[in-house]
């Protein structure tokens, strides 16, 4: 089959690496779950995964509420999951809805301001100390992150390719049945925003749906299969 996406890619067998419980080599989240869990906690932030290479959280403001957040030293991308605001890097600001992507280099100082719904945003920060290019911010709306339609071949959309990070859109075709077993050489996380499938890691199956999360690590072969309908999933890798 042929895939755009085996540029980054070596293959090997599933069974290979299958970490044990208490050390898997991946983690699987619900975006449904992982809010019930930051409404609980009451938090502003709620950190639900914390690897050397990738870590990710829930972030929520309310209406009118004011974003006391500090410059970070780490790249990261957010994913604004629901609510409307402005938001601002140094000078520049811009407006947020559902469906907007936003990267923002580290030391950057940033803030979601007059918020009009109530915001709640995934987060991911890729753990990567080259944080030193000269790529600043960036806002991507749906529609500039869509990827046309190319029939019965699956489709690796890179957005963001710096030193810290590669982020794209992968968009699986339901007529292609999946992908073959992939093995990356570094750490990815991966958030599913559309259709449904099977994640086979290792020996281990699960099944995916919107807001699904799964964080993979290093040379763990995987492939998405038994698609029930046309499917896409953000994914992040860390730059070494």
């Amino acid at each position: 089959m042929k895939n755009t996406f085996t540029c980054l890619l070596f293959l090997l067998p599933l069974t290979v690496l299958w970490g044990q419980e208490g050390n898997k080599n991946w983690t699987h989240f619900t975006l449904n779950d992982l809010i019930a869990d930051q409404e609980r906690s009451q938090k502003t932030y709620l950190p639900f995964l914390k690897e050397p290479t990738i870590s990710a959280g829930i972030y929520e403001l309310t209406q009118g509420a004011l974003d006391q957040q500090q410059p970070h030293d780490k790249d990261e991308v957010y994913f604004i999951l629901s609510g409307k605001s402005n938001f601002t890097v140094e000078s520049e600001t811009t407006d947020v809805q559902p469906g907007d992507v936003i990267f923002v280099r580290a030391t950057l100082d940033h803030k979601f301001s007059n918020i009009s719904e109530d915001l709640k945003v995934l987060v991911w920060f890729s753990g990567s100390k080259k944080t030193d290019h000269d790529f600043q911010w960036k806002k991507w709306s749906t529609p500039n992150l869509a990827i046309p339609d190319q029939g019965l071949e699956n489709s690796w959309n890179v957005f963001l390719e710096i030193p810290t990070m590669i982020t794209g859109l992968y968009r699986l075709p339901q007529e292609t049945g999946g992908d073959s077993v992939l093995t990356h050489q570094v750490d990815e996380i991966n958030y599913v925003v559309k259709g449904s499938a099977k994640f086979a890691m290792g020996n281990e199956i699960i099944s995916l749906s919107p807001g699904s999360i799964v964080f993979v690590r290093a040379g763990l072969g995987h492939r998405f299969y038994d698609l029930k309908d046309d499917f896409e999933v953000y994914i992040m890798f860390e730059q070494k």
